[in-house]
């Protein structure tokens, strides 16, 4: 065979649908390595014109390109890769847009872009060492993103602008990454994640909830939320040896802050919580041994309730502003609470701790700082076991 029939075995570009038309319909289907796809779509005029797009591809390196513009009607996308090495760049400009597509195999990357309102998107990715780079923007409308990972070092990169946009993402695996962005305000995110050595990155804007839970060992969950005006929410929970989960909630000390309910289950797992905000509240549960718990709270009546079942488990709990409260539980043995009440004015801070087992520590201390309002604080500590002991601190 020749070296350019070779070459033309090999290599199979498609250019499709350079139209301005209305309701156009593109269908592609390839087999084989080195394929190129490419699609542009744009259509300027026509009632509700719409544009639609169709891509299968088999084989390894290859390669898909869609451009879809249409601000007068909706964008379809759905693209299909099988194989290695592949590569699709999706970017969708106009309102109510959907984007679907399956990449099967190994370093596969995918790269999809929506500019307008009402968009959806829904990928997938199956093999080890893919990639996905999200983006979703709009002044006026929501997004919708549905991510499933399944394989070994796989990342998904998402930013969404806008209000009430939500994001569901899942992997399965290890050493698999989440980084999502949410701008704009009242935005929800939902993440699982199964495996050992994966993290999840999450930052959101403007008052939002955010549901996630982590399966393994070495798994990371960093989420940042600011709470004004709606108030954050969020809930972690994490299963398995040495996790780590750091929340920080943000927020004016007269305004609502957040709620974050916490569960870790397993060995040696590590949460941190920090919170300002007016009525920011935490409940927490940990279940197992050499778990660590640290809480740092400021603004007005915030709290915080919840237990620690096992052995060597610390909570530690920091309360800044006026009328806190905190309700700690622990059951077994050696286990540890510090924790702290600075009040300004008010009706006073209410602590109450408990322990059931051996060689346990309570330390709680109380330092009303205020000149107004009655400072009038009530501190509970229960030991029951052998070898406890606690301290009890009041006064400025």
């Amino acid at each position: 065979m020749c070296a350019r029939t070779l070459l033309a075995a090999m290599i199979s570009m498609v250019l499709a649908a350079h139209a301005s038309a209305d309701n156009s319909d593109v269908t592609v289907s390839q087999a084989g390595d080195l394929n190129v796809a490419q699609v542009t779509q744009v259509s300027n005029g026509g009632q509700s014109p719409s544009n639609s797009a169709s891509v299968d591809q088999e084989g390894t390196h290859n390669n898909v390109d869609v451009s879809q513009e249409n601000y007068g009607g909706r964008n379809t996308v759905s693209a299909s890769q099988t194989g290695q090495g592949n590569g699709s760049t999706l970017s969708q400009y106009g309102v109510e847009q959907t984007l679907s597509t399956a990449q099967q195999g190994s370093n596969n990357s995918l790269s999809g872009a929506q500019i307008g309102r009402g968009n959806t998107a829904q990928l997938s990715q199956v093999g080890d060492s893919n990639h996905i780079n999200a983006f979703q923007y709009s002044e006026d409308g929501t997004h919708a993103l549905e991510v499933a990972q399944s394989g070994v070092s796989n990342s998904t990169f998402v930013s969404q602008y806008d209000a009430s946009s939500v994001a569901s993402i899942y992997q399965e695996g290890d050493h698999n990454g989440i980084n999502l962005l949410q701008s704009v305000r009242a935005n929800n995110y939902s993440g699982e994640q199964s495996g050992s050595d994966n993290f999840a990155l999450v930052n959101q804007a403007g008052g939002a909830s955010a549901h996630t839970s982590q399966t393994g060992t070495a798994n990371t969950i960093d989420l940042q939320q600011t709470a004004w005006p709606f108030g954050a929410t969020t809930s972690i929970m994490q299963t398995g040896t040495a996790n780590d989960a750091t929340v920080v909630q943000t927020d004016a000390g007269r305004y609502s802050g957040g709620s974050v309910s916490l569960t870790q289950d397993g060995q040696s797992n590590v949460a941190d919580v920090t919170a300002t905000g007016a009525w920011s509240n935490l409940e927490f549960a940990q279940t197992g041994t050499a778990n660590q718990l640290n809480v740092v709270q400021s603004g007005r009546n915030v709290s915080t309730v919840g237990s620690s079942t096992g052995d060597g488990n610390q909570v530690d709990v920091a309360q800044d502003g006026d009328d806190h409260s905190l309700d700690l539980v622990q059951n077994g043995n050696d286990n540890m609470i510090v924790a702290t009440q600075d009040g300004y004015w008010g009706e006073g801070d209410i602590g109450s701790v408990s322990q059931t087992g051996s060689f346990n520590f309570a330390s709680l201390t109380q330092n009303p700082s205020g000149v107004e309002g009655t400072l009038s604080n009530t501190a509970v500590i229960s030991q029951t076991g052998m070898g406890n002991s606690a301290v009890v601190t009041q006064g400025q």
